[in-house]
């Protein structure tokens, strides 16, 4: 009978030729366990994720933010969550809602760490997480970097109720920072940009104290 697959035969192949062979599976297993990593932990994980962040999520949205972020006896706050997880989208929205829980906490400091780790391609969520650092960092009593990142978020903002809420908080940083020059150049644009905005008259009130 015809032997179809000689073990033997395929041994002294591989051994003739196992500085070819050896590496190329080796590239293959890793290939394999790369796709195995990609298409099945990562969506395990993020929808594992998920689950376990509704309840910090309803509470969030409650206004309960220590409870959001501290958790439970039964349930994870983001505090547990926000390093368990990663490579994942969920990982990276539990440092936006940490950093937002510890600010309303009073935890200015721990709030730009959480902050400064979120990041999207959203430019609404982007715009309004620079400016959360802004206000932590206004907070911390820090100007300059406040004022950095109020000017980051106008850049970045396309919202035109937003925008000029974020120069006028520019604008203020640099006149508590004593930077007449920066601010009044921000409160031109300001009002050129957005003359009907209520900061655009909220803004006449800095440039009257500092002419």
């Amino acid at each position: 009978m015809e032997q179809y697959f000689n073990a033997s035969y395929l041994k002294q192949i591989l051994n003739k030729n196992k500085k070819i062979v050896y590496p190329i599976l080796g590239f293959l297993i890793l290939i394999a366990a790369a796709l195995f990593f990609y298409f099945y932990y990562i969506p395990k994980q993020q929808d594992k994720a998920a689950s376990e962040m509704a309840l910090a999520e309803l509470n969030f949205m409650q206004g309960n933010y220590t409870l959001a972020y501290e958790g439970d006896s039964k349930n994870k706050g983001f505090k547990q969550l926000k390093n368990k997880y990663f490579f994942n989208k969920t990982n990276n929205l539990v440092f936006y809602y940490s950093g937002i829980c510890q600010m309303n906490m009073g935890k200015f400091s721990e709030a730009i760490e959480d902050l400064k780790k979120f990041s999207t391609s959203n430019d609404e969520l982007q715009t309004l997480s620079y400016s959360l650092l802004g206000d932590c960092y206004a907070e911390t009593g820090k100007m300059n970097e406040a004022v950095s990142y109020y000017e980051k978020a106008s850049e970045n903002s396309k919202n035109i109720e937003l925008a000029p809420t974020l120069l006028y908080k520019a604008a203020t940083a640099y006149h508590h920072n004593n930077n007449a020059k920066k601010a009044l150049e921000l409160i031109d644009k300001l009002k050129i940009n957005y003359p009907n905005s209520t900061y655009s008259q909220k803004a006449d009130l800095i440039k009257a104290s500092i002419e």
